[in-house]
């Protein structure tokens, strides 16, 4: 049985010169929902969501996980402390458990997780907000060893 990760970026937050953790814009969580409803449109099941600590990223999991219900969890390598190998651990530690996995979290580090997933430059560009990249593990969950199937946004 294959498994799936979902690595998300957060939704549009609102501008501000004093909040240094803003919420999301009503055009963030407008776009959000729209995102989470393709999901539903394609069918996709999340059995858990990781999302860093950042306020933007935590209501961008949620409104995920009103339309695709879903365990959020905390998790803090995927905030200003980002690191790949506890997400990559987080995988592999309940792969039997969970088939799909979404990780919510920021530029320029979510990007990077799917190329080091892909083991290419799979999103040269980057993730824009509000978008999620589904990757597949048809065999073995390792580094290179992920498909890029489709990006949501």
């Amino acid at each position: 049985m294959p498994n799936f990760v979902l690595a998300a970026r957060h939704a549009k937050p609102k501008k501000t010169t004093y909040e240094e953790d803003p919420p999301l814009s009503e055009e963030g969580i407008l776009i959000e929902e729209k995102v989470a409803k393709l999901l539903v449109k394609e069918n996709i099941n999340i059995d858990v969501i990781y999302t860093s600590p950042l306020l933007r990223a935590r209501q961008s999991a949620e409104i995920i996980a009103k339309y695709v219900p879903a365990p959020i969890f905390v998790e803090n390598a995927l905030g200003e402390d980002f690191d790949k190998n506890v997400l990559l651990e987080l995988i592999l530690n309940s792969k039997e458990k969970f088939m799909t996995t979404c990780f919510m979290g920021h530029a320029p580090t979510m990007a990077e997780f799917v190329n080091d997933l892909t083991g290419f430059n799979a999103l040269p560009n980057g993730l824009d907000k509000s978008s999620i990249a589904f990757l597949e593990f048809p065999n073995e969950i390792a580094f290179h060893k992920g498909k890029l199937k489709k990006i949501f946004h």
